[in-house]
């Protein structure tokens, strides 16, 4: 048994209502149907068992209604209007912050809202998890709402389309992705969303050559992601076990901890040509193991090995150490399904003794520029490889 917030387990349960609603029929179980009325527990003590009494009327789950719909919306908010709660941020400017639990059709959050005959402008919008459900189809946002500092938490935006009111002068919206006003930063990504409001994965998502930053979490339904060059910092955890190639930014210097560890069905991935660290934290020392096939531009890179982020805590929490030092874990060595190598580089740097086991040695291929194959046998570590394979680069 775990303890959890009641107010968090209502809302889960709320979720799993709302996506199931659609269905006709649903498995759970007797205690469950017990719990909620659906069936008689049986009797103990003298009294003995009874017969169920035999249910009339349709019992099959029924569509929640609008009313049942904006109640939920109205969780811990101030007042609610029109579907949509908000939470008051001052009485003295009346400002409010929107709040969306579910809506199954269009949402559009207007420039005011009157309460009480005061006239709220709404000026934020819950950007957390939970708060947009998977039944928005579209959203569109007023002139004054500001998306910029909620780095990290616009992945849940699970939407098919991001409008924005054209007098805003913090974010915009192409083509139904969400920009800041300059367009050099993307803040979220429309999803497909079937009609049961469940996220379909989108095969492949280009950054457009525009864009220099990113929020993290953008790409947790796409497959393959494909980064320009003009992108210099790689978010946290802009990427998820949906992702099975990434193509990153030749600018890219560092990769942090944790970037691709949960990328499970990861396959293929092209390294930046200018990295230059590869972090990892105390308790994790590698990517997926799922990855299957690397390029690099910079034959040195191989060589790699994780740079570990220490940090230790007092008891009142706050930090007692924070370093950086050599964890003398090659990040190549132990990717344990890791087949091809493509090293797009026609002057290799030696490599390191025992990056790699006599068996990756024997198996691994190794593709190398048209010409370069004898650089290549010719050059300490590379030489120990068995298949290198030149192709067109």
């Amino acid at each position: 048994m775990i303890t959890v917030k009641k107010s968090e387990y209502n809302k889960a349960k709320l979720r799993k209502l709302f996506r199931e609603a659609s269905q006709q029929y649903i498995q759970i179980t007797e205690e469950e149907a017990a719990e909620l009325g659906l069936i008689e527990q049986e009797p103990t003590g003298p009294t003995g068992e009874q017969e169920p009494e035999t249910p009339t009327g349709n019992t099959e789950p029924q569509e929640p209604t609008r009313e049942e719909i904006d109640k939920y919306n109205y969780i811990n908010c101030d007042f609610g209007v029109n579907g949509i709660g908000y939470k008051i941020l001052s009485l003295n400017e009346p400002t409010v912050k929107a709040h969306i639990l579910f809506d199954h059709n269009n949402v559009i959050i207007p420039d005011k809202v009157t309460y009480n005959n005061i006239i709220f402008k709404i000026t934020e919008f819950t950007a957390m998890h939970d708060n947009i459900s998977n039944y928005c189809n579209t959203i569109k946002f007023n002139k004054y709402i500001d998306l910029n500092n909620y780095n990290g938490g616009l992945y849940n935006f699970n939407t098919n389309y991001f409008y924005v009111d054209e007098l805003n002068p913090y974010i915009c919206a192409i083509d139904g992705n969400l920009y800041n006003k300059e367009m050099n930063k993307l803040l979220a990504i429309k999803k497909i969303i079937n009609y049961q409001g469940e996220c379909l994965l989108t095969n492949d998502f280009t950054i457009p050559d525009f864009v220099t930053d990113i929020n993290d979490g953008l790409f947790t339904y796409v497959k393959n992601v494909y980064f320009n060059n003009n992108i210099i910092n790689l978010p946290a955890y802009v990427f998820s076990m949906n992702n099975e190639y990434i193509k990153l930014s030749n600018k890219i210097k560092i990769i942090l901890p944790r970037t691709l560890l949960n990328c499970k069905n990861l396959k293929k991935i092209i390294l930046p040509q200018e990295l230059e660290q590869i972090l990892t934290d105390e308790f994790n020392y590698r990517w997926s193991d799922s990855i299957e096939n690397i390029t690099v531009y910079n034959s040195n890179i191989v060589n790699y090995t994780y740079i570990k982020h220490v940090q230790r805590w007092h008891t009142n929490g706050s930090i007692a150490e924070d370093y950086y030092e050599n964890s003398n874990v090659y990040v190549f060595g132990i990717l344990q399904n890791l087949k091809n190598i493509y090293v797009i580089d026609s002057n290799p740097v030696p490599l390191n003794e025992d990056i790699f086991t006599d068996g990756k040695y024997f198996t691994l291929k190794v593709y190398v520029p048209k010409g370069c194959k004898s650089i290549y046998e010719n050059t300490e570590g590379w030489n120990k490889f068995y298949n290198i394979i030149e192709v067109e680069e």
